[in-house]
């Protein structure tokens, strides 16, 4: 095994020296262009760019919300509408094991009935939902078009 040879001259040295940090910095420098085209990548291919154009109020308020509300899902299989799940959030692990006093099921219409504090009333059937809200002008019937997308009866696009 060879042992490496260690400059004895001040020239020497010095050169060997700066040999060694002109080599780090040629690393720093190319990782860091790699990190800078990684982010201008991600700036990029994340949308961020657009992020002004595409800005809505709605869905900061939507988001701020989540911050302090919590909501619970109900999910129910249209192939056994017997069975219904609530749960905090939509995580498994937090699930109701008795419906709550605010959700009811009708065997023999098939529909689910969620009532909310204020008074307001969600009727879930498998083709449709109603919405009856205090100081709404009418009630609010969502269906869903042949390729999935819900819509308002009456309010079609």
């Amino acid at each position: 095994m060879a042992i490496a040879e260690t400059p004895t001259s001040l020239d020497a040295v010095t050169e060997h020296v700066h040999r060694a940090a002109r080599k780090n910095f040629r690393r720093f420098v190319f990782f860091s262009a790699i990190c800078l085209a990684y982010l201008i990548f991600a700036f990029y291919n994340l949308g961020l760019n657009k992020a002004v154009e595409s800005w809505n109020p709605e869905r900061a308020s939507l988001f701020l919300l989540d911050m302090y509300a919590h909501k619970d899902h109900i999910t129910r299989n249209a192939r056994e509408p017997d069975k219904v799940q609530i749960a905090l959030e939509g995580d498994f692990r937090s699930v109701y094991k008795e419906p709550p006093a605010w959700y009811a099921f009708d065997t023999a219409t098939g529909a689910a009935r969620v009532t909310f504090e204020n008074g307001g009333v969600m009727t879930i059937f498998a083709e449709r939902a109603t919405v009856e809200w205090p100081g709404a002008a009418q009630p609010y019937e969502f269906r869903k078009y042949d390729n999935g997308k819900p819509y308002v009866v009456g309010f079609e696009a």
